[in-house]
């Protein structure tokens, strides 16, 4: 539409969000994502904008309370936190995570493996996982990596652009010149759903 924007979809177009009738400021967004509590998460580069359905949220890169100035992509994790990541070029890995409230830098115990990070998802365990061009996957547990490459595994590629979780805890893996790739440390399977990740709160006498 005219000032660029997005479109919300389901049987036929139901709105149409522009630069110009709406708050959105994003003209050519890079990347769209949808929390679980349905808010759409609007990524451009290096400007955020979160839509509830009603009321929008602008995060500006100099406010976001973590040290870098533009996101390769978003992801969630099994706690509801909206995590933003980023590296390349002369930037090194960067990840910042958002309760709600703000944003918080996060480096993890003994740094990243690689300057490069293509994509980011959370297990059903909450472990984090990442792809690192030229290297391969990780896993982080919140004390230590576990790499997975094509010299210590059967993943065929290093060149590995998007991963996803689905919810037998199944890692599916992308990559762009080797295909698709279904990996589960656990071994792969596809008839039990894996206990889903609850926070307990109260206290404790």
């Amino acid at each position: 539409g005219s000032g660029g924007g997005i479109i919300k979809y389901t049987d036929s177009v139901e709105a149409e969000y522009t630069t110009t009738n709406s708050p959105l400021v994003i003209a050519s967004p890079i990347e769209l994502f949808c929390d679980r509590s349905g808010n759409l998460w609007i990524n451009g580069s290096n400007v955020l904008q979160k839509f509830d359905g009603v009321n929008w949220t602008t995060f500006v890169p100099q406010l976001w309370g973590f040290p870098f100035e533009w996101a390769n992509g978003l992801t969630e994790d099994r706690y509801g936190n909206v995590w933003g990541y980023c590296g390349g070029g002369n930037r090194l890995s960067r990840a910042g995570k958002y309760d709600g409230l703000s944003w918080t830098s996060f480096e993890p115990i003994g740094g990243w493996p690689s300057k490069e990070i293509y994509s980011m998802v959370f297990d059903q365990r909450n472990d984090m996982w990442a792809s690192f061009p030229n290297l391969g996957i990780g896993k982080y547990d919140g004390t230590s990596w576990t790499l997975y490459t094509p010299a210590n595994s059967p993943l065929p590629g290093r060149f590995n652009y998007h991963l996803n979780v689905d919810r037998f805890n199944n890692i599916w893996i992308s990559n762009v010149y080797d295909g698709l790739t279904i990996f589960n440390p656990d071994g792969i399977q596809f008839n039990t759903p894996f206990p889903a990740v609850q926070r307990i709160s109260g206290q404790v006498f």
